[in-house]
């Protein structure tokens, strides 16, 4: 997250003339924050039902039997029941940030969502997908506000967040990596999560570097920078005990601890006044694995035009690179800032 941060802090030392921006009311900003929140619900529903086939066929139930179909109708069941939990936390989190607004701070909306596929012929097969959802307050900081720059200190702003990570053994059309036994089962180990957290400040990062900060650059233009360095949490769930009988049949409690809600973004102003953005990238490996975050910069500057993290891969072929770690990796990110009037 160090290196996320590195190109926000980098123009501390512009002060320059305050560029207009975007005027809402808490009300405008209430309405746009739960209207967001019904796109989110939809978008999650999409992307837990997808990998639905999968998870069944990863719990060892054959296509077309009647133990398939009641896979299926309870985990879509289960989706629909955390989907509507992650909907309810949502719109929580826009009432909880309508309540601190007030006329001078900065309402904000950050979204991240990916989706990861892994070679199928490694070992073990891993599929991911998850969501990032970032509202709250960022608070006028006029002591550290020079005339050229404005900035202002996130809020204790609240995190909502969905994991699902599974891991199965190889394809068996793959060229043996491992022996298997076919009286064990595929899945390896499985992690989900799905909470709301309140993401508080790490002192070590109150400074420049956490501040949402809006400057003039000449011959450049209006740009504003904003991160946070995110919070741990312990994604838990199950992984197979052994590779062989008895052992295999056995799951025991697994956990990983890994950071979520860590951004950061470096963009313009828009000429309208608005502060908003979206970008949607393909990246390889698997960056998701110890954090969920992801760092942008989209203004018009040479130096920070087209930064992303986790990087952006888009050769010529459209595919990542050979080697050990073929996992395609699908980002799309949404903010939205507005300066309460």
């Amino acid at each position: 997250m160090k290196k996320k941060l590195i190109f926000i802090i980098g123009f501390a030392y512009f002060l320059l003339v305050i560029p207009s921006i975007a005027f809402e009311s808490c009300d405008e900003a209430l309405k746009d924050c739960t209207s967001e929140a019904d796109k989110w619900d939809s978008l999650c529903i999409e992307v837990k039902k997808a990998g639905i086939d999968f998870n069944c066929e990863s719990d060892g139930y054959k296509p077309g039997s009647m133990d398939y179909l009641k896979c299926k109708e309870d985990y879509t069941k289960n989706i629909l029941k955390n989907c509507r939990e992650l909907y309810r936390k949502n719109t929580d989190a826009c009432y909880s940030a309508y309540k601190n607004c007030r006329k001078g701070d900065i309402f904000g909306i950050i979204h991240l969502s990916f989706k990861e596929k892994g070679d199928v012929c490694s070992s073990a097969y891993i599929e991911r997908n998850g969501s990032s959802t970032i509202v709250g307050i960022w608070k006028y900081q006029p002591s550290e506000s020079y005339g050229y720059v404005q900035s202002f200190r996130p809020d204790n702003p609240q995190i909502i967040y969905n994991y699902y990570e599974t891991a199965v053994e190889h394809s068996e059309n793959c060229p043996p990596l491992t022996p298997h036994s076919h009286d064990c089962p595929l899945l390896e180990w499985r992690l989900q999560d799905g909470s709301a957290k309140i993401l508080v400040l790490d002192p070590r990062f109150d400074g420049p570097g956490s501040r949402f900060q809006i400057y003039n650059i000449p011959n450049i233009g209006k740009i504003y920078t904003v991160s946070n360095p995110g919070m741990p949490v312990e994604i838990k769930g199950e992984k197979r005990e052994g590779r062989s009988r008895p052992e295999c049949l056995r799951y025991k409690n697994y956990s990983r601890r890994i950071s979520v809600g860590g951004f950061g973004i470096f963009d313009n102003v828009l000429p309208n006044g608005e502060m908003r953005g979206s970008g949607s990238w393909k990246s390889c490996g698997h960056p998701f694995q110890h954090e969920i975050g992801f760092g942008i910069g989209k203004d018009s500057s040479k130096l920070f035009k087209g930064k992303y993290s986790p990087p952006k891969y888009s050769p010529p072929e459209g595919s990542c690179p050979s080697g050990s770690l073929q996992e395609d990796v699908f980002i799309q990110v949404n903010w939205r800032f507005y300066l309460i009037k």
